[in-house]
């Protein structure tokens, strides 16, 4: 029998994430005896998913991060992909692809994908300029550029890309039957949770400043005071979540606020949620929102997501431009309840399902191995 196709994702840490858990979904379904993953990552701290991916048959490689010491970073990225003799390497750092692809180049790796998460807006002229730069050389070294989403590509690889459909968008699939609503399970989650008879409010999202939890707080603080039987849950971890807490404690609702961090079964703790609240700031895509909007889930977000990300009309886009308060009259729509449905079968529809996208990618990969 043949080895497997490795092929090694520029990821810088496997902690909790949305490329992380995109990631995740797609080397769980790929058919691992034909294709399996190896991850480059940045220091020596474990991260959330590494067992599960030892587990699966890949390997964590391990480089100083370019946060730490660029000129290392570069250094031993070369002797690691001179060494491993990798045919593809597939980098998810936006703009920061750059510095894994000269390297991958310089090495002669036969297939480089560079792959946007995301879609930052600047205001900065000097950022701009630089951004405008490293936008020219990833177009110049990299075979090929992915996308979660045409607005993700139109930032990363800019609008004349996009239209000469030198963009591929690969879809953050989803395992869509997994995230259907039951009702059974959504007893006993919300039993486990001490949450039975209460009005839930949920979120899932590393604590960065990019997710606006701030406002979110806001946005909950206004619904407790109408609605004392609301609750948030808040399910992640990330650098700024000690900063909510204490904005949380400051406002007294440390009763009522629910800090779950990171978990594996998202699947089920969405069953338990009434209403999924996703402010982000900047988004590439978006991928809980999908996992909601299979569990059934009434949704509200913010309006500087992509657009794609409608899959169902359960999701409702509100300008941040709009007060806390207003975002939560529309909450509040919700408090007395709604019919659940099964919209598993509308995600796959719309060809987000993790099956199909994985065989994609899979075949991908296979072709150009060749």
């Amino acid at each position: 029998m043949n080895e497997p196709i490795r092929v090694l994702h520029v990821v810088g840490n496997l902690n909790f994430g949305g490329v992380q858990m995109m990631l995740l979904n797609y080397y769980r379904n790929i058919d691992r005896n034909k294709v399996q993953f190896d991850f480059l990552v940045y220091g020596s701290k474990v991260g959330f998913f590494e067992k599960e991916i030892e587990n699966l048959g890949g390997r964590i490689l391990r480089v100083t991060s370019m946060k730490d010491n660029l000129i290392l970073y570069n250094k031993e990225i070369k002797i690691l992909f001179k060494k491993e003799k990798y045919s593809i390497i597939h980098i998810h750092h936006n703009y920061a692809n750059i510095y894994a692809a000269i390297q991958a180049k310089r090495v002669k790796t036969k297939c480089i994908i560079s792959h946007s998460h995301a879609a930052h807006v600047t205001r900065s002229i000097r950022k701009k300029i630089f951004r405008k730069i490293i936008r020219f050389f990833i177009n110049k070294i990299c075979n090929y550029k992915f996308a979660c989403s045409a607005k993700a590509g139109e930032w990363l690889y800019g609008a004349k890309e996009m239209n000469k459909n030198k963009v591929k968008i690969l879809k953050n699939g989803i395992q869509a039957k997994e995230f259907r609503y039951n009702s059974e399970l959504r007893e006993t989650v919300r039993g486990n949770l001490d949450l039975t008879n209460n009005f839930v409010l949920g979120h899932v999202g590393r604590f960065t400043p990019a997710k606006n939890h701030t406002f979110l707080i806001n946005v909950f603080d206004y619904v407790y005071k109408k609605n004392n039987n609301a609750r948030l849950v808040l399910i992640g971890d990330g650098e700024y979540k000690s900063k909510i807490k204490e904005k949380v404690q400051s406002m007294g609702l440390e009763k009522q606020v629910i800090f779950l961090g990171m978990q594996p079964n998202i699947n089920e703790l969405l069953q338990a949620f009434d209403v999924f609240l996703f402010p982000s700031l900047i988004e590439g895509l978006g991928i809980t929102l999908i996992e909601a909007q299979a569990s059934g889930i009434r949704c509200i977000a913010s309006d500087s997501i992509p657009s794609e990300v409608k899959i169902t009309g359960l999701l409702e886009f509100v300008s941040l431009n709009n007060s806390p308060d207003n975002w939560g009259e529309i909450v509040l729509k919700y408090a007395h309840g709604y019919k659940r449905e099964d919209t598993s079968n509308i995600i796959q529809s719309a060809h987000y399902d993790i099956k199909e996208q994985a065989a994609k990618l899979q075949i991908f990969y296979m072709q150009e191995n060749r």
